[in-house]
C-alpha cells in the first residue's frame, strides 16, 4: 500500500528542493528515532556548502527530520515497535486507514516520555 503525499503548506517555495516524492509506503522509521512515524511530505533537497543531496520527511504530527541514508520506508510496522500516537491522530481524521488496518494486526501506538533521573519531579 502507498499513500498520498502532499506538499507541507508551512513551506510553500524551498529554492534549495530538487524533487518531491508523491507517493510512498505508509510508515517511515528514522534510524535515529524510537517512534515509526506517518509520513505528509517527502522531498529531496540540495545542501547549499557541499552541494549534496539530502531527505526531508515530514510526518502527520508535525516533526520532521533530514539526512542522508537514515529513513526506511515501510509498508508495515516491524513487530514490537510503537507508532507515534498524534500521527496516528492525524491520520485517522484525514480519512487514512489506522496503522491497525494497514497491517492486518495490532500495532501499538504510543509516544516517549522524558524521564529525569536526578530530579524525578521533573519528568516531563
Amino acid at each position: 500500500m502507498e499513500v498520498t503525499l502532499r506538499r507541507s503548506p508551512r513551506a510553500p517555495f524551498n529554492c534549495n528542493r530538487i524533487a518531491s516524492v508523491k507517493r510512498c509506503a505508509p510508515f517511515v522509521e528514522n534510524k535515529c528515532g524510537v517512534l515509526i512515524h506517518r509520513p505528509i511530505e517527502v522531498a529531496y533537497r540540495k545542501a547549499y556548502l557541499g552541494g549534496y543531496i539530502y531527505t526531508c520527511v515530514d510526518f502527520m504530527c508535525g516533526n520532521s527530520a533530514n539526512g542522508e541514508n537514515k529513513f526506511t520506508f515501510l509498508d508495515v510496522v516491524p513487530d514490537g515497535r510503537v507508532v507515534c500516537a498524534r500521527c496516528e491522530a492525524a491520520a485517522i481524521e484525514v480519512g487514512l486507514p489506522s496503522s491497525s488496518e494497514i497491517c492486518g494486526r495490532h500495532v501499538c501506538i504510543g509516544g516517549v516520555k522524558a524521564v529525569s533521573h536526578c530530579h524525578p519531579e521533573k519528568t516531563m
